[in-house]
């Protein structure tokens, strides 16, 4: 019914960079040439999902109903809260190495 209307609408991935080789993290996305591309694929997404998409993952991107929710399930969340404290000590390292005095 509504497949011609979509055919501007191509499946995207992509990743973020990685601190180190495991922590790559792939996501999924949507890329529409044009408005309507977009709104046929939010009406396409509502009918086969159940529901509106209200948000997206904080951590992988999917999509949420939920308009509270910051991640699609536990899982995200808790690498999300992990790459946080990550970064946290990272900043904390960094800001020490660069308070030293430089050696004559």
């Amino acid at each position: 019914m509504y497949s011609g209307q979509l055919t501007n609408v191509k499946p995207t991935f992509d990743y973020s960079a990685p601190a180190a080789a495991d922590d790559l993290k792939l996501r999924q996305g949507w890329y529409c040439e044009d408005l309507l591309s977009g709104i046929y694929l939010a009406f396409y997404l509502f009918i086969t999902e159940g529901g509106p998409v209200r948000r997206f993952c904080e951590a992988c991107g999917q999509p949420i109903k939920s308009k509270r929710a910051l991640y699609c399930n536990a899982t995200c969340r808790s690498n999300a809260r992990h790459e946080r404290s990550r970064r946290k000590v990272r900043g904390q390292g960094s800001a020490a190495i660069s308070t030293e005095q430089p050696r004559l």
